[in-house]
């Protein structure tokens, strides 16, 4: 710039016209430079910045970010800083953290202020920045590769999302202690095994911290050590008094599926908590299995279990129940004693009555000789100490003394038919040998000493009582007496019957019988309407369809034809109704008609009654087949159980009908009110109960006397329950006095009740009576208990008499007060009056009496 003058004038100073300046002056005599004269020009802060230009900054807890954060101004002279987070003031100078840090991880914002003090734009803000402060890197993951089986491959991959770059990784493993395992990002398994199994941990550092995140590696792995083993609650494993539980244990991954054995055998399930049973004892063996592989691994070891049990059945062998001996010798076969019992029992035997052992072991005269006369009973005594049924006994068998041959019986060969050959086998049962045989007829000895008695001929003179006696090593044994009677034909066949009372279907029982004289006993046959029958009826229950004509025929062993009887029987079987219904409406609507169609089935006819609940409608005598009634439907009161019960001497039989009326409402019962009225203080209740279907619905109305407008019933004095209403007020009052109406309604139609609460008058008050010319009567009217109610006047000249006015007009005072007139009053004469209120339901008179008397003119 250069100017000519002395002056140099600038005008308005502007920040370009700072610098260096110096004036030259030339003379005559030459030029002279001055001084230079720097010149500065100060301004405002303008366009305030901060470097980085970022608009996201990160810094440590407690520290600085990588970066400084400056603030910078263009302004002259130099301008002070302060930095603001939000509206905070949070430092000054131009270094955002060169005091003061943050020490919370989070997000903050700030902007810097910077001013001069020159100008009335002296100050200026920056641009917002936001500052996060990271403790180091985001979302630290563990991402495996693969399934983690044994002996598989297995990469766990960490990764982070770190400031700039992550700079550090560490793996570490958790097993009982943290140990540093690797210090790549991948962590690499060539071959899982099961120790591999663990908590791992990669940590991730970067600039501003250190993160880690956690991965469980779960290693899978086929059944090892599989092992058998059972608990018990007690150490005994006694039968009905412990139980079992078995277990097989395996170390597996994932958990395995068991399998169970006994004896080599598999188990259909498990014993857990199982009562033990003897049958439970044997070799117990387990296997395991689970996904990783198809089939199951036995275990190494096996458990032997023993139920202990107590005798159960103590048996003797042989199995008879009487045992023959000699005296003092021995029977022919050991008796022994066994049972079931484990341990293995002890055994004694007693001989009954004894109170000593009579002898030990399992064989009863292993060591003894039977010395007793007749018949001793021994049984048999078991135990081997396990309680609590520790021991047990046998049955009693008997041993006896033997005297000869057993069972010496007589035996035909054949019928006893005369003038056929015939012979008698005398059967005994000898030890060892029957030795020799006799016989006896009629008690005389025959001349016959053999096993068999031979009649070549029979004849009628055979006939009698025959005995055989034999002998064996024991002695001599006789038979009993076996009678031979010569067999002939059949003879006289007549058939009858036996019964009880009148012969009624499933109640009395039959017995019809053949009789005939034959020898052998003959056979029967039976005939119904000359039908062959297949059984003869032997107190046989009767039933309808054995009523008809019997006949029977008889025949024996000596004739090949049956002989009819001589004569027959009738028999007339009686059965009690069976009603069969053709009704098939269940629903009705009233008013309409019930057909009841019926058939009756019985035998004699039967008396038919139709109820309708308790009550008879129709009574139909001698009724067989099909019959008809119609019962006309009115109302709900026909709703409910129909039943035609037929009845003849056998017996009853009825059907029920459930008719489901349709029909409008009606009061079935309601409550009565009391003649002498209600007062006011009482408590009333009215109850009314009904009928309707489809139900009905319930509606109460009230009407005030005073105001006549009907209006519905206050909820809360209402009580419905099912097909009852109630109506309850606990108290009354005034307002409470008037008509009551129930509407009950349903789509078929709807009925109305109503009531009213009314009540004899309350007492009138405030009697006054004036006397100017007449007597002028003026009370105030109680409550008219919600009657008309009308006044009497009474006066006397005396306490003695009272006279009786009935006013015709009664003059309303005020709408509170009434009044009256009597002028049949005498001067100069006191008068009392008093005032009674009077409606149907009583009358009430005033508490007060007033004097009153007329002057003359």
């Amino acid at each position: 710039m250069t100017q000519s003058t002395r002056i140099l004038n600038l005008g308005s100073l502007s920040r370009g016209d700072s610098g260096k300046y110096k004036c030259r002056v030339t003379d005559d005599f030459g030029t002279t430079n001055s001084e230079n004269y720097t010149l500065n020009v100060q301004y405002p802060p303008r366009s305030v910045t901060i470097s980085p230009r970022n608009e996201i900054f990160y810094t440590k807890p407690n520290g600085k970010p990588v970066q400084d954060i400056t603030c910078k101004a263009d302004c002259l002279p130099v301008c002070t800083y302060t930095w603001y987070r939000e509206s905070e003031n949070f430092t000054e100078g131009n270094n955002l953290f060169a005091k003061r840090y943050l020490y919370h991880t989070g997000s903050y914002r700030f902007r810097c202020h910077a001013s001069n003090g020159v100008g009335s734009n002296s100050e200026m803000y920056s641009r917002w920045i936001t500052v996060g402060v990271k403790d180091g890197p985001n979302n630290v993951t563990i991402k495996p590769s693969s399934s983690e089986k044994e002996n598989d491959f297995l990469q766990l991959t960490c990764s982070a999302s770190c400031y700039r770059e992550c700079r550090v990784y560490k793996w570490y493993m958790y097993n009982n202690f943290r140990s540093e395992i690797g210090s790549t990002h991948i962590l690499l398994f060539s071959s899982l095994s099961k120790a591999d199994s663990g908590k791992y941990q990669c940590e991730v550092t970067d600039d501003f911290g250190t993160n880690s995140e956690y991965y469980t590696v779960d290693v899978q792995y086929s059944p090892k050590v599989v092992t058998m083993q059972y608990a018990s609650l007690y150490r005994n494993l006694i039968e009905g008094h412990d139980y079992i539980t078995l277990i097989c244990n395996a170390d597996c991954n994932p958990g395995c599926s068991y399998l169970y054995y006994q004896n080599g055998k598999l188990l259909n399930e498990r014993y857990i908590k199982e009562p033990v049973h003897r049958n439970m004892s044997g070799r117990y063996t387990c296997s395991a299995k689970n996904s990783i592989i198809d089939t199951y691994k036995n275990s190494s070891n096996s458990q032997d279990i023993n139920i202990k049990y107590p005798p159960g059945i103590v048996t003797i062998a042989p199995g008879h129940d009487t045992f023959y001996t000699k005296r003092d010798g021995h029977p022919l076969h050991d008796i022994t004693c066994e049972a079931d019992c484990q341990p293995k029992c002890n055994y004694s035997w007693y001989r009954e009555r004894d109170r000593q052992r009579y002898t030990k072991g399992n064989r009863l005269f292993a060591s003894k000789t039977y010395n007793y006369g007749g018949t001793s009973r021994f049984n048999c005594y078991a135990t081997n100490n396990i309680e609590p049924y520790a021991y047990n006994y046998s049955r009693w068998i008997n041993v006896e003394v033997k005297n000869g041959p057993d069972n010496v019986t007589i035996i035909p060969n054949s019928s006893a038919i005369e003038n056929k050959p015939f012979q008698l086998l005398c059967s005994a049962s000898c030890n060892p040998v029957c030795q020799s045989y006799s016989w006896y007829y009629n008690g005389r000895w025959g001349d016959q000493g053999t096993k068999i008695l031979k009649f070549h001929y029979l004849s009628k003179d055979d006939s009698g009582n025959y005995r055989c006696r034999v002998t064996d090593y024991f002695g001599a044994t006789e038979s009993e007496y076996y009678t031979v009677i010569v067999q002939y034909a059949p003879e006289n066949v007549t058939i009858q019957y036996s019964w009880y009372d009148h012969l009624i279907e499933g109640q009395d029982y039959i017995t019809i019988t053949c009789n005939a004289d034959c020898n052998p006993g003959c056979s029967y046959m039976f005939y119904q309407n000359e039908k062959l029958m297949n059984n003869a009826y032997t107190s046989r229950l009767v039933y309808r369809n054995m009523s008809g004509r019997y006949t029977c025929s008889a025949t024996n062993a000596l004739v090949d034809t049956h002989m009819h009887s001589s004569n027959f029987v009738d028999i007339n079987i009686k059965y009690k109704p069976m009603i069969t219904s053709f009704v098939n409406r269940t629903i009705l609507t009233a008013p309409s008609l019930l057909d009841l169609t019926f058939s009756v089935d019985s035998f004699p006819s039967s008396n038919v009654t139709i109820f309708h609940k308790t009550k008879s409608l129709t009574f139909l005598p001698q009724v067989t087949g099909q019959r008809s009634f119609k019962v006309s439907i009115t109302s709900c009161l026909d709703h409910g159980e129909y039943k035609v019960e037929a009845v003849n001497d056998a017996g009853l039989d009825s059907f029920t009908f459930i008719a489901n009326v349709e029909c409008s409402p009606i009061i079935l019962r309601y409550s009565n009110l009391s003649e002498e009225g209600f007062q006011v203080g009482d408590s009333f209740y009215y109850i009314v109960d009904f009928m309707a279907n489809p139900e009905a619905e319930v509606s109460w109305t009230f009407i005030d006397l005073n105001n006549k407008e009907p209006k519905e019933l206050n909820k809360t004095l209402i009580q419905n329950r099912g097909e009852s209403t109630m109506v309850i007020i606990s108290k009354l009052n005034f307002s409470n006095f008037g008509k009551y109406e129930l509407e009950l309604k349903n789509n078929r139609g709807h009925f109305m009740q109503e009531f009213d609460i009314r009540g004899p008058p309350q007492r009138p008050t405030d009697l006054n009576v004036d006397c100017p010319h007449s007597a002028i009567i003026l009370w105030r009217p109680g409550f008219d208990g919600g009657a008309t109610q009308d006044f009497m006047i009474e006066y006397s000249d005396n306490s003695s008499y009272w006279l009786t006015h009935h006013p015709q007009s009664v003059v309303s005072v005020d709408n509170k007060f009434m009044s009256a007139q009597i002028h049949d009053i005498r001067p100069n004469t006191p008068y009392s009056f008093r005032i009674r209120a009077k409606n149907s339901f009583g009358v009430a008179a005033s508490d007060t009496t007033v004097n009153c008397t007329r002057q003359s003119k």
